[in-house]
């Protein structure tokens, strides 16, 4: 950020660097912004995991609008990273009250200033859930833009994925399903006698988790993908687990009998809830029980429990193209990218590049 920059930010807002300890979580948890990656549940994941929460309050005029929640990470050099890669989907900016875009833009300019000056990081980046885009149609996230976001001066990139719901009723949703590759392989395991249960008892999350990551190795392995993300690692899952369960966390197998008659787990998934959005964080199902469709009829069936509890969407994550069955839109999700020194950014590509190719 240049000095001529500098000079154009509002100072309308203050700012205050809480301790967890410290935070009023009601008073987080409760903005409708909220997401499982805002909560008193997700920070207790983050520090099990070995990482520090970086926490903001936000004011102006002297009352608290919102707040700043992020995960930060290095030791001479910090960044502060709302998300962390591997760790959650969106963190960053929450606020109690909607406010218009140009606004949000000032605080993060604000909140940056403020960080650099107080030296608490030399890069930020967030990715702002409220900044998302909506698309039928595919649009190439290399041509994306965002217009405010470019008169602002600020750098950033751009996430797709698949978003569903958007707070359609559940016979909306299920006209808008694809026939063939979805409602008919609904029906199919519905004939066949596949049925989804829900985790309910902490007793039952390790073996659901033995399953489940036993499912995503398969998955990994079919697509030689190699060993799962570390985000997918089954001492995270089980980390996550323990932090989130069972608030935060929607748990799902779907059972049925194989051709021999033998009841068997065919399929399973890890759901984190949120206020308004929930995240399919994972899902997997074993090769070899994909004829009886139990993936569709999981997925649908967590469509409709997370309807029951008020949810208004799903973020189905990356792209596959397997997830447009669902009646799924596009989302580009912008990544606001903040460094107090050219160089940063560039070396932060390369570790990247470098953990992706040599560590994962």
């Amino acid at each position: 950020m240049n000095p001529s920059e500098n000079r154009q930010i509002s100072q309308k807002y203050k700012f205050k660097k809480l301790n967890p300890n410290d935070v009023n979580w009601n008073d987080i948890e409760s903005a409708q912004e909220c997401t499982c990656f805002h909560t008193q549940q997700w920070d207790k994941y983050v520090h099990s995991c070995g990482y520090k929460t970086f926490i903001v309050e936000i004011k102006q005029n002297n009352e608290v609008i919102g707040y700043f929640v992020s995960t930060i990470i290095g030791y001479l050099l910090k960044a502060i990273c709302a998300p962390l890669d591997s760790l959650g989907y969106t963190q960053g900016l929450i606020l109690k009250h909607p406010i218009i875009v140009p606004d949000r833009i000032l605080i993060y300019k604000d909140l940056v200033e403020w960080v650099f000056k107080n030296h608490y990081a030399q890069y930020v980046s967030v990715d702002d859930w409220q900044l998302r885009e909506e698309r039928q149609e595919w649009t190439d996230q290399f041509s994306w833009t965002n217009p405010i976001l470019e008169n602002h001066c600020i750098k950033y990139t751009v996430r797709p994925l698949f978003l569903s719901m958007n707070n359609k009723s559940v016979d909306d949703l299920w006209a808008g399903l694809h026939y063939k590759s979805a409602k008919y392989c609904i029906n199919k395991a519905k004939k066949l006698g596949l049925h989804s249960r829900i985790i309910t008892k902490k007793n039952e999350i390790g073996d659901f988790l033995r399953i489940h990551y036993d499912q995503i190795c398969d998955v990994c392995d079919r697509h030689n993908a190699g060993k799962p993300k570390l985000g997918q690692s089954l001492p995270r899952l089980q980390k996550a687990c323990e932090a989130l369960f069972p608030d935060r966390v929607l748990l799902m197998q779907v059972i049925g009998n194989d051709e021999n008659g033998e009841e068997q787990v065919m399929s399973s998934a890890m759901f984190f809830i949120g206020n308004e959005e929930t995240i399919y964080n994972t899902g997997a199902s074993y090769q070899r029980f994909q004829k009886y469709c139990p993936n569709e009829l999981m997925v649908w069936d967590a469509i409709c429990i997370l309807k029951e509890k008020g949810v208004r969407a799903l973020n189905f994550g990356g792209m596959a193209n397997y997830k447009l069955k669902f009646g799924t839109t596009y989302a580009y999700v912008p990544r606001l990218i903040f460094s107090k020194y050219a160089f940063i950014d560039d070396a932060r590509k390369i570790a990247k590049r470098i953990y992706q190719k040599f560590f994962r």
